[in-house]
């Protein structure tokens, strides 16, 4: 890279986990954290992160909770809000199958500890949900349906929530996609990234300025097949929501966008698995008129911002990315909306939902 590290994430506040590798702890040192601080003993075993590193704790042959460790990069605000949202939902809606928090021996949320390389790190411990992940099940659009209908009704009780880091700067937000927009030509599939070009452009110019003018609160804003668990005979069945990492107050909209579109990076029918995710959101948390017409450019837009971000931590040589294709998740879900093209799948979308057929303006001779 032409500018160093530290001077690309001054000018892109967005941009500040792109280069940040996960931390490092081995197992020993994560066990010894796990019984030191929270008073846990077990097996460990690594879990994927993106920017944090996680482990999940056995005892008695199953899993049982769940340690992660934050990235160096993450405030102590960023983290809290984390915490205080699962607080909520535990006070509000103990119905819903999200992690608890597991205070350490001394009764915190969380505690700092020093990593391998002398740098310092929050870390804290959840309980480890069961079932299995989404991802890799086949599921079909019952399962979509499920997913969705559970981010809208953790949206739901999200809303009277609120807390001082929800504004914060996160690469995922659709909204800063422009500021990685110079990153487009890296993208392998060079028609893709002329698309992504385009899109990035459109969603300046035309979608963030209606986005801003609909409902607004703080989202889970990471439905994936990776953060859904389901029943591993009846993947319809819904287990669990995990990972809150993503937390930001931003477009309800957006949180349906990045759920339909997310689930559906690994289907054989795109549209229509989105339209399914999109209907089971809205049951939980009825979408506005203005708020479904605007799902087919945020899910593109998400989409496009995976790819981005996946050329840049790439070029980054951050080492979680190296265990992840980000092309290969987002690029052909992009192919398959830019081929159905806005029309059929707004039509799509409102046929699945509440509302009546969409009729696209004919422009006058």
């Amino acid at each position: 890279m032409e500018q160093s590290e530290a001077g690309q994430t001054a000018r892109m506040p967005a941009a500040k986990y792109i280069g940040a590798h996960p931390p490092e702890f081995t197992l020993a040192e994560a066990s010894r954290v796990a019984e030191n601080i929270f008073g846990v003993t077990g097996t460990l075993k690594p879990l994927w992160g993106e920017r944090d590193q996680n482990f999940a704790v056995h005892g008695d042959g199953r899993p049982t909770f769940v340690l992660k460790f934050s990235n160096a990069k993450e405030t102590p605000d960023e983290l809290d809000l984390q915490i205080q949202a699962l607080k909520w939902l535990e006070r509000t809606s103990s119905d819903l199958p999200v992690p608890r928090l597991c205070p350490t021996l001394a009764e915190k949320d969380s505690a700092r500890v020093s990593g391998p390389n002398g740098s310092e790190h929050a870390v804290h411990m959840i309980t480890h949900l069961p079932g299995v992940q989404l991802a890799g099940t086949g599921a079909g659009p019952a399962a979509m349906r499920a997913a969705g209908q559970q981010a809208g009704a953790v949206a739901k009780a999200l809303s009277g929530f609120y807390h001082r880091a929800a504004g914060h700067a996160l690469f995922w937000d659709i909204r800063h996609v422009g500021a990685f927009a110079r990153y487009a030509p890296m993208i392998r599939d060079k028609g893709l990234a002329q698309a992504v070009a385009g899109i990035v452009t459109r969603f300046r110019d035309e979608v963030m300025p209606a986005l801003e003018r609909l409902r607004a609160q703080i989202i889970h804003h990471d439905t994936n097949p990776a953060n859904v668990l389901v029943d591993p005979d009846r993947p319809e069945r819904i287990t669990g929501l995990v990972d809150f990492g993503d937390l930001v107050h931003g477009p309800i909209v957006q949180d349906a966008a990045v759920a339909a579109l997310e689930l559906a990076t690994e289907s054989r029918d795109v549209v229509a698995d989105m339209a399914e995710a999109v209907a089971g959101y809205d049951s939980a948390l009825p979408l506005e008129d203005g708020e479904i017409d605007l799902l087919y450019d945020l899910m593109a837009t998400r989409a496009s911002l995976g790819l981005l971000i996946g050329v840049t931590r790439v070029e980054y040589g951050v080492t979680s990315a190296e265990d992840f294709d980000y092309d290969d998740m987002f690029a052909p879900v992009l192919d398959a909306l830019l081929s159905a093209g806005r029309d059929r799948v707004r039509g799509a979308l409102r046929a699945a939902c509440r509302f009546p057929p969409y009729t696209p303006v004919t422009p006058q001779a």
